[in-house]
């Protein structure tokens, strides 16, 4: 093994422990904050990516005999679920960072981000309509179980595909699979990100629109936490449309290489893909740490599932009147 290989096996590991222990600390935790429905489907596409990077280290990282090729296909297969899973929970990330932008309640649980709770609060935001949530957990849990079953069978039809291999050290071990299984699955990948791309464009033009309203709606020292803390949440979405948008070009140039044959720009995108699908997989975990003061406090905090201390400078969101009988 290389200097190189024992650098990258370092570099999977390292930032897969890493990615792990930021989502367990955030699931387990009794912050209120991180009870919200962002959080779950933050936690939820967090854990399927990192089963993504499990899937292809057992798939690509290590070598598997003729005669124990279903190691790569169950690598594979545990890779696209968690990828796919992954993207389509993203996706209702943004759509629903769109759904609390354009709520006038601002109803995700706003105010554990912003006041403490009292008696008076939670009358005042009941008055204001500001309890509803946006999404019910049982429209979560709902699409979570739509998504699981999509996600599993996304890559069903590699159980019934050839293989291709080579020599290696004297021993016939698995190159990857068939010319018409790769460009299947390349072009169902392929699909799959370019509706998120989509999807993704419309929603961030849309969410930016409602985050630029957003200002004219609150009044006083209100304003300037509301429009923190919605800010912070808009350029973590942001990051993650981005970093996903990378992987889309990277996947449709394994289409555009799989049609036409192109060698020599097959072995640029081998050698660029970790970039791709590390900016991926890790910019969601990274962007949080830098833009939420509490998950940074909740990663060297000793008390594993106790609240955060509240911030002495929180304030109550100031919703206007005329928007009060609406409901999100």
């Amino acid at each position: 093994m290389s200097a190189m290989d024992i650098f990258r096996d370092c570099l999977d590991y390292g930032l897969l422990t890493a990615n792990l222990y930021v989502l367990i600390r955030i699931r387990i935790s009794k912050e209120e904050t991180f009870r919200t429905l962002f959080f779950y489907w933050f936690f939820l596409t967090g854990m399927t990516s990192s089963l993504s990077v499990v899937g292809f280290i057992i798939g690509t990282r290590q070598t598997h005999p003729a005669s124990r090729d279903y190691g790569f296909k169950i690598g594979y297969m545990i890779n696209s679920f968690g990828t796919t899973f992954a993207i389509i929970g993203k996706a209702y990330i943004l759509l629903h960072r769109y759904s609390v932008m354009k709520s006038t309640s601002f109803v995700e649980n706003i105010i554990s981000d912003l006041a403490p709770y009292s008696e008076e609060l939670h009358e005042l935001l009941f008055v204001l309509g500001a309890k509803e949530r946006i999404w019910s957990r049982k429209v979560s849990y709902i699409l979570t179980a739509i998504t699981f079953l999509l996600s599993i069978a996304a890559p069903a039809p590699v159980i019934w595909c050839c293989l291709t291999y080579q020599i290696k050290n004297g021993e016939s071990v698995v190159l990857y699979m068939d010319y018409t299984c790769t460009l299947t699955q390349k072009i169902r990948s392929s699909a799959v990100y370019f509706l998120y791309v989509i999807i993704s464009i419309v929603l961030t033009v849309l969410t930016s629109r409602e985050f630029m309203k957003l200002s004219g709606m609150v009044e006083g020292s209100t304003k300037k936490a509301i429009m923190h803390t919605q800010r912070n949440m808009f350029i973590i979405v942001s990051i993650c449309t981005v970093t996903q948008m990378l992987k889309a070009i990277n996947q449709f140039c394994w289409v555009f290489v799989a049609i036409f044959d192109l060698k020599e720009f097959n072995i640029f995108l081998n050698n660029t893909y970790d970039v791709a699908h590390y900016l991926a997989t890790y910019s969601a975990t990274v962007s949080l740490i830098i833009f939420n003061k509490k998950a940074r406090r909740l990663m060297y905090s000793t008390n594993l599932r106790a609240p955060l201390p509240s911030d002495s400078s929180a304030v109550l969101p100031v919703v206007p009147t005329h928007h009060s009988g609406q409901k999100a």
